[in-house]
């Protein structure tokens, strides 16, 4: 089990950190990452599109979700 880090960011330079949790391995914090972005788009639909989710593992990044709209929704 890793430390995974999730934090929303944006093109301005501003940040938020969701929080972090103990998962498997990368693959499961990717998924997880996305389950995040997918709730936040439907709770603030109006999120601008330039905000993105890091998701860090220590001092690894992981990835970068950007915040838009699939076409499954």
């Amino acid at each position: 089990m890793s430390y995974y880090r999730f934090i929303a960011r944006d093109d301005a330079a501003r940040a938020e950190e969701l929080g972090g949790m103990l998962l498997a391995d990368d693959d499961v914090a990717l998924d997880f990452g996305a389950k995040i972005v997918r709730d936040l788009i439907s709770e603030a639909p109006s999120k601008p599109v330039d905000w993105y989710l890091e998701v860090v593992n220590g001092n690894r990044a992981v990835a970068t979700i950007p915040f838009k709209v699939d076409a499954t929704g």
